[in-house]
């Protein structure tokens, strides 16, 4: 299918589009005002964007003997809190070099402080509107509350066990980093995997299967997505979408890529201690 654009949706950078091209549409009476760039001619490797990025190397860890305020440097071996129940993180500061785990649930609450610490389990959610800088790994479901902000560089990986997953960014939350979703079926599964609800602020890359970009959601940075959905109040339309803004362009000058279309030199990232 053609990529379908209403509103004033605006893309900018290297595009690639799908082989039928863009098509104008009306939606809820609303023609399109925005603008497009051309076809980008270089060819963007789909094996790298669909193999999972997480390392699979392991790594010396330590046991975290009680889970309070802490600060565990990078020059030390990862410091661990391990839990078979849901872990309710609330009114704790924690940075560095710092594993959270849960076969359950992780609930990040008011009154936390998280930076670069890692996060993982099925099923993670952000409740209060607050800033942290994070990594995240989920199975099943990744919330966003409105008003998050994931500072850079933050990243957020779903990937899909035993049954389907679901990210949602809700209205005003705001990531600097990576977005990715891996799916078991890639490219054959109609359902939703990621919504990036009402003036939420994508500042980086987005790799995804399925997405609704809802009504001025905002990526600044690159989007690879396999179908974009867009949902009214009583029409669902495939591959469409209605005054979005894709733009890596304004991305900051200090943002590196994590995938290239082309070989690049490496740089630093970040120091950490």
């Amino acid at each position: 299918k053609p990529l379908n654009l209403s509103g004033a949706t605006l893309i900018t950078g290297q595009c690639v589009y799908p082989k039928r091209g863009i098509e104008k549409i009306y939606i809820n009476t609303i023609g399109y005002s925005g603008s497009y760039s051309e076809q980008y001619t270089d060819t963007l490797n789909m094996d790298l964007v669909k193999n999972n990025f997480l390392s699979s190397q392991t790594h010396t860890s330590t046991e975290m003997t009680a889970l309070n305020s802490q600060h565990n440097s990078f020059n030390a071996p990862v410091l661990r809190h391990h839990s078979l129940q849901a872990i309710q993180l609330q009114n704790i500061s924690l940075s560095g070099n710092i594993l959270l785990e849960s076969d359950s649930s992780i609930h990040v609450k008011e009154g936390v402080s998280l930076d670069h610490v890692s996060l993982k389990a099925p099923t993670v959610v952000f409740e209060n509107a607050s800033e942290y800088r994070v990594h995240v790994y989920a199975s099943d479901t990744l919330l966003l509350g409105e008003g998050v902000v994931l500072s850079y560089p933050s990243s957020l990986v779903v990937e899909e066990k035993n049954k389907p997953a679901y990210l949602e960014c809700a209205p005003k939350a705001s990531v600097s980093g990576v977005l990715k979703f891996i799916g078991k079926n890639l490219g054959t599964n109609s359902q939703v995997d990621v919504r990036l609800a009402k003036e939420s602020t994508l500042y980086g890359e987005l790799y995804i299967r399925n997405a609704v970009l809802a009504n001025r959601a905002k990526i600044y940075g690159t989007a690879v997505v396999d179908k974009m959905i867009l949902k009214t109040r009583g029409t669902l339309y495939q591959s469409a979408l209605l005054n979005a803004y894709i733009n890596p362009v304004q991305l900051p000058e200090e943002y590196l890529f994590t995938l290239p279309h082309k070989a690049q030199n490496f740089k630093i990232l970040q120091w950490l201690h």
